[in-house]
């Protein structure tokens, strides 16, 4: 009986190696994509971050194309994303976030068939392991905290997003819904 519980024991250690192995592999992958730069890639979405904000891209079907078929709830606490197609009303992303956010200095907006771009301003400044309460975590002591300065498509996509959002306060067509 004991010679299998050691059997066993090594058996489970092979098995927290092996995903050890895989979760640092996985987060080097993570580190050389731009849209999970210092954050993930998840089955319905990816996220980056740096010391202040994290941007999330939840994937939409190819068919979502306009704002109004989205939902996006957020409060400080807990996001819910929602889309409507031709297959009815899907719940794209849901859950309680890990560490609050700042409502006000929080924008979405909709990459027509593409992916609905959170970009959320962090409440605390500090790193976060995971977007969602529950998800597989990352090592932040594995990212690349230098990064601050952000590129001419990273402001582009901001100032994008600042638009949408004034447009959208103001009951005018966004980014998106202005293009031929």
């Amino acid at each position: 009986m004991l010679k299998q519980t050691k059997q066993e024991a090594a058996e489970v250690q092979r098995g927290q190696t092996a995903v050890h192995a895989a979760t640092t592999e996985s987060q080097e992958v993570f580190q050389a994509n731009s849209d999970s730069y210092n954050g993930a890639i998840r089955e319905n979405y990816s996220w980056s971050q740096d010391y202040s904000n994290v941007e999330v891209r939840v994937f939409v079907p190819k068919t979502v194309l306009k704002g109004r078929q989205v939902r996006v709830h957020l409060q400080s606490n807990s996001v819910c994303v929602r889309v409507n197609d031709e297959a009815g009303e899907k719940t794209l992303m849901e859950g309680k976030f890990t560490h609050r956010i700042s409502t006000a200095d929080s924008l979405w907006c909709l990459e027509p068939g593409e992916c609905v771009l959170l970009s959320l301003n962090k409440a605390s400044e500090f790193w976060w392991s995971a977007v969602l309460v529950g998800e597989a975590e990352i090592d932040v002591d594995k990212i690349r905290k230098e990064r601050f300065v952000e590129n001419d498509e990273e402001h582009a996509v901001l100032d994008r997003l600042h638009f949408d959002a004034q447009q959208k306060l103001q009951g005018k067509p966004q980014s998106h819904e202005m293009q031929p």
